[in-house]
């Protein structure tokens, strides 16, 4: 049994009611939670797509917490070359020597620069930032140029990652 509290009140509920609110509450944000022993697809290190049955074990919950269940083949693909777009703009900053080297957000002095999409203008652009840190799937970039290369060389990868 589990309690839980809606609107000030306590409710206890079985652990299969739980179980059952719990992926629906899941489902509403639009995200695919299989059920017990339904397949399911993921991406594995190195970018492979895998298939699987779901048997709520620690390993089908971390896929699920990074985002890394689908219920199609073709939405798989979709995330592979998602992460792969990721990997070639990373690969592309490291090697042209674009990204921020010992990222240091003390460091007012230092400069950081994001890819941002604008929606209204429908362009990428820069996003100078110095005191704010970031959650953002590309690195850091040392300059406005960095960040302007970058938008320029791997505009197809950034409208993979940005679903444009």
């Amino acid at each position: 049994m589990k309690t839980i509290t809606i609107d000030n009140k306590e409710i206890e509920i079985s652990d299969e009611s739980f179980k059952e609110l719990k992926r629906q509450l899941i489902k509403e944000e639009n995200r695919f939670v299989p059920k017990d022993g339904q397949k399911y697809w993921y991406i594995i290190f190195g970018g492979y797509k895998c298939k699987a049955k779901w048997e709520n074990k620690r390993s089908d919950i971390f896929k699920l917490g990074q985002g890394n269940v689908f219920e199609t083949e073709a939405e798989a693909e979709e995330h592979e070359k998602y992460l792969q777009a990721i990997s070639k703009i990373t690969n592309y900053c490291y090697e042209n020597n674009l990204e921020v080297k010992n990222l240091n957000w003390n460091d007012e002095k230092q400069e950081k620069y994001y890819i941002f999409y604008a929606f209204a203008e429908k362009e990428y652009s820069c996003l100078y930032d110095i005191m704010n840190k970031t959650a953002t799937t590309l690195p850091s970039l040392k300059s406005e140029d960095a960040c302007k290369q970058v938008i320029k060389n791997c505009k197809k990868e950034l409208d993979i990652i940005f679903k444009i």
